[in-house]
């Protein structure tokens, strides 16, 4: 015993931080008089958040994507939902991490193809790949690469251009369904940096089966605005030519070093509004849609989210660095909460999950403050808990 303490306290001191590779589920570990439920999760740093059926059991699970040690590179972390509903209570399971791919940079769960499954979109050099999950209840956890890179059509009418969808390695892309029609669409940012392009997938329109996706460019300038520096503008598809040709002639200047996006219809009216998170940045940019699902025309933004439109009703959302948010079900309600948690490493990695809950009857969504360290507060967090907090039982 004598052994096993002396170990874990020199490696609680050689690591310093949240990021903690230990696979120990048989020790029980106390603080303050409480009995950690996920001390062995290594904690949680730079992390994106998913919903996921990891054991097919029909409840929402959570899996968590989180880069290491200041690196691209980034393990998953599975976390099985064995509360009942409305109540918020995990299980670790470090035996399924090796059940998914190495990944760098960052990955988002959805499913693309109606199966109730979650599907893996990873990052690779200059776009996303998609990993179909094959798994069941019987096989367990499977996944299969379906396509190495997503291509678009960037002239759907005329001459096909076809090429990939660009995704940077920074940011995150929006995976949703933007036009109701039952398959997945996605909006990112154009490489050329600050406006946001509108892939289209035209699986349905096409009649391809459902494992299918194929994109077409179909808005070059969504939501009629830019990003750049924090800033979000209004009305900007106009000045997209112009900002296209001084990039060409400006090849080697970054000009947008990374932005994620997240969509939610946070008023109802059946489109799409939107939340940015920019690396250079420490909140979020909300930005309301009020045009419709074809034509999407962002008219108000706002930097006190979710304080939207009462913008004194909760906690502003606000890190260090390269805020991003993500709309899951943590609860096993079926309803989905927003996490909000940094995406770069140099923010707060004891108190970086926020929670907030959905409160709305309706189908909108009101989100209140609940905490800032979701999981966070079941796992061990720093040498000091490590060395003096633990107890053997």
């Amino acid at each position: 015993m004598r052994t096993l303490f002396l170990s874990l306290v020199l490696l609680a001191h050689l690591s310093g931080k949240a990021q903690l590779m230990v696979g120990i589920d048989t020790i029980s570990v106390r603080e303050n008089n409480y009995c950690q439920k996920l001390p062995w999760a290594g904690g949680i740093n730079a992390a994106t958040f998913s919903n996921c059926d990891i054991n097919y059991d029909g409840k929402n699970d959570l899996v968590i994507y989180d880069k290491l040690n200041n690196s691209s590179l980034g393990a998953f972390k599975c976390f099985e939902n064995i509360g009942t509903t409305g109540q918020a209570k995990y299980k670790y399971r470090p035996d399924l991490t090796s059940k998914f791919p190495h990944i760098y940079n960052w990955a988002l769960m959805h499913d693309y193809n109606g199966d109730s499954k979650s599907d893996l979109f990873v990052s690779v050099t200059g776009g996303i790949q998609v990993w179909k999950n094959i798994g069941n209840a019987s096989t367990g956890l499977q996944f299969q690469m379906i396509y190495s890179i997503l291509n678009t059509d960037y002239n759907p009418t005329g001459a096909p251009s076809i090429s990939n969808i660009y995704s940077g390695p920074v940011g995150l892309p929006g995976i949703v369904d933007i036009d109701n029609d039952g398959d997945i669409d996605i909006l990112t940012f154009s490489a050329t940096g600050i406006f946001i392009e509108y892939h289209k997938n035209v699986r349905v329109e096409e009649g391809l089966p459902l494992d299918s996706l194929r994109f077409d460019l179909a808005d070059g300038c969504w939501g009629k605005i830019s990003e750049s520096s924090c800033q979000v503008d209004l009305a900007q598809c106009p000045n997209r030519p112009a900002y296209d040709s001084i990039v060409a002639a400006n090849q080697n200047k970054i000009l947008h070093a990374g932005a994620a996006l997240m969509c939610i219809d946070r008023d109802g009216d059946g489109d799409q509004d939107l939340i940015i998170g920019d690396i250079s940045c420490n909140t979020i940019e909300y930005c309301q849609n009020d045009g419709t699902i074809a034509n999407a025309i962002i008219t108000d933004t706002t930097k006190l989210f979710p304080n939207y439109p009462n913008k004194a009703s909760t906690t502003q959302l606000k890190f260090n660095n390269f805020p991003c948010t993500y709309y899951v079900d943590t609860d096993n309600d079926n309803v989905r909460e927003l996490i909000g948690a940094p995406n770069a490493f140099g923010s707060e990695n004891a108190t970086s999950v926020w929670l907030y809950k959905n409160t709305s009857s309706t189908s909108t969504v009101n989100f209140q403050f609940v905490k800032n360290n979701f999981l966070q507060d079941e796992m061990i967090r720093s040498r000091a808990s490590i060395a003096t907090n633990f107890i053997r039982l």
